[in-house]
């Protein structure tokens, strides 16, 4: 059975200024999404050491950065960023001015995590 809504497709199609997708409909400009596709790949070669730049539509154009279990976003409201790393059942978050002090707050959280995890399983050490 098909559904009016998996005839939608998620290419985006070009019509003048407008770069959007038939399932978006949110009418994306041609501007914006290069403007994500060069703030994606700057600040991934800013940060370098593997770090990956995304883009996505969705209600407008969205970018992103990642590495490994780590996902870099632009703050758009209020300017800075918003890093989460998911690991092993736990997540880290952080938000900050600039990518780098987001990127440092979530190590400073993690080594914080991995140290108290470590004090704690001393103290249910087995006798030998």
């Amino acid at each position: 059975m098909t559904r009016d809504w998996d005839k939608l497709s998620w290419v985006p199609k070009m019509d003048g200024d407008v770069y959007c997708s038939p399932a978006c409909g949110h009418g994306c400009r041609r501007r914006a999404y290069e403007a994500a596709v060069i703030a994606a790949y700057e600040l991934s070669a800013e940060l370098g050491n593997d770090w990956m730049p995304e883009v996505w539509e969705g209600d407008g154009w969205h970018w992103r950065v990642t590495k490994g279990l780590a996902k870099l976003s632009p703050i758009k409201c209020s300017g800075g960023y918003q890093i989460t790393f998911n690991a092993h059942g736990r997540q880290f978050t952080a938000v900050a001015p600039t990518a780098l002090q987001a990127i440092r707050s979530v190590q400073n959280q993690c080594t914080t995590a991995i140290n108290r995890m470590s004090a704690d399983l001393g103290g249910i050490a087995c006798p030998k």
